[in-house]
């Protein structure tokens, strides 16, 4: 028996949660080469959560760093698309409560799915791991996700190596705004095993760079919405890092003026708000 959608075709509607294992397709787990190698890493540092998970397992994002909704909506707004039919192994769920806790996994078949929890663990003592689960384990059904309002929306991909391709039309602009060199020293953090490892003032030099070219990010074009995006998701993982090792005052008073900069940016990127998807993007950004 099929059930049927709770909300309709809204962009930014959801799917009931109690509807997704009568979606899903019986079917084998399909691994990917992404989500194998992310199988074998063991995250010792607060930043790579389960949005970035998700991404980077369905290719689209390279960097295993922390990814804020707001990045997460605009991937899957402009590569993928919402899946309001069968629910196929490699679809993206995501899920929101009322309440804006929100989870994000992929479906692997066979009620699977390849998840990572949030935490990213301080020195290890808080270790999450990537991980598959069945659905009836996970935030997506049982306890916690039985009562209406907590809702799932589905999103399928293009293959890897397109969602690859798609997502990479922006890199020119993260490099021009020093924000791929930035997330490439974050990303360096988190892949240290122990807690010796620092950022140095080469990297701290790389954030500044980036708070003196945000201003230049102009509202209707993607690339820059996109690297508006990515700008707040730096801005939550220094956010983590500050608290797991306590920054020193440079990099505080360098996360204090990113804030500042990302917070008037908020109604340049939205502009005259006839642009959903900007909406939802600085929206979910907050």
């Amino acid at each position: 028996m099929r059930l049927q959608l709770v909300l309709g075709l809204l962009l930014f509607s959801f799917l009931s949660v109690n509807s997704v294992a009568a979606r899903s397709q019986v079917a084998e787990p399909q691994y990917s080469g992404a989500i194998e190698a992310l199988m074998a890493r063991k995250s010792m540092h607060d930043g790579p959560n389960c949005f970035n998970a998700a991404v980077v397992a369905k290719g689209l994002k390279r960097r295993i760093v922390q990814t804020h909704r707001g990045e997460l909506w605009y991937l899957l707004n402009t590569v993928c698309r919402a899946n309001e039919g069968e629910l196929k192994p490699g679809d993206v769920l995501v899920s929101k409560r009322r309440d804006y806790s929100w989870h994000a996994s992929v479906y692997m078949g066979n009620g699977q799915i390849f998840q990572k929890d949030s935490t990213g663990g301080y020195f290890g003592k808080n270790f999450s791991p990537y991980e598959f689960l069945n659905i009836q384990e996970s935030r997506f059904d049982g306890s916690i996700c039985e009562r209406p309002e907590c809702l799932v929306r589905v999103f399928t991909c293009p293959s890897f190596s397109e969602a690859t391709a798609r997502s990479s039309m922006c890199d020119s602009t993260l490099d021009a705004f020093g924000i791929s060199d930035l997330e490439a020293a974050l990303e360096e953090v988190v892949r240290q095993p122990t807690a010796q490892y620092v950022l140095e003032s080469k990297d701290l030099d790389k954030l500044n760079r980036v708070i003196s070219l945000l201003p230049n990010l102009r509202g209707g074009r993607s690339c820059d919405l996109y690297a508006y995006s990515v700008a707040v998701s730096i801005s939550y993982q220094l956010s983590s890092l500050h608290e797991e090792m306590n920054l020193p005052t440079q990099w505080e008073e360098g996360l204090k003026s990113l804030n500042r900069v990302l917070f008037r940016l908020d109604s340049r990127m939205k502009g005259d708000g006839s642009n959903p998807l900007a909406n939802q993007v600085v929206k979910e950004s907050d």
